[in-house]
């Protein structure tokens, strides 16, 4: 499948570097002068890095950037992003979830922002600690119902239900349902272009 490169592919290329050295992400972390949290961070997809730490990332793995961008170039730009039926990819978050599967159904980006979107599968009784994305979050249940914390606020989401965010606010959906909950996720990352 021929896919564009996107920023949103950053974090996951860097992931795999790392675990082809097999390094871990406090010796990352220790090595560029970050928290081991925003290593996941930006590993994860939550955070996009911004070019310095980019680079020291890439340095602390004595990947040259050439190398590092090397296949992620020359395919032709095209003004849509197409995906087709069943080549949606799971896509890994955190290592302290349980019960949170992600599924990849596309990314796109336009001149300052970058665009994903993702069915979220929540199993009954999963657990995670509360996250944050630099990225707006807009939710669609499809499925099951959730408590969703966001900030000091809890809200009852059921089917139909539709929610819209900061993802910059420290938040965890919450299944205490019998069932899994299904939802559809796109995350705004609208601050690519801003110092």
């Amino acid at each position: 499948m021929n896919t564009q490169p996107s920023l949103l592919d950053i974090g996951p290329r860097l992931r795999e570097l790392r675990r082809q050295q097999k390094r871990s992400q406090q010796e990352v972390a220790d090595a560029i002068g970050i928290t081991k949290g925003m290593v996941s961070k930006v590993e994860t997809g939550r955070s996009i890095p911004t070019l310095p730490l980019l680079f020291r990332y890439l340095d602390a793995m004595a990947c040259p950037a050439a190398d590092f961008f090397a296949d992620m170039d020359g395919q032709p730009v095209t003004p849509y992003v197409h995906r087709r039926a069943g080549e949606a990819e799971p896509i890994e978050r955190e290592l302290a979830s349980r019960g949170f599967d992600y599924l990849q159904l596309l990314s796109g980006e336009g001149p300052d922002f970058a665009l994903r979107a993702v069915l979220l599968t929540i199993e009954a009784g999963s657990r995670r600690d509360r996250v944050t994305t630099d990225a707006y979050e807009f939710k669609y249940v499809l499925s099951g119902t959730l408590d969703y914390e966001i900030g000091d606020h809890t809200l009852r989401l059921e089917p139909g239900d539709t929610l819209f965010y900061d993802g910059r606010i420290p938040h965890v959906p919450r299944n205490h349902g019998p069932e899994p909950a299904r939802l559809l996720v796109v995350y705004l990352h609208d601050q690519l272009l801003r110092p």
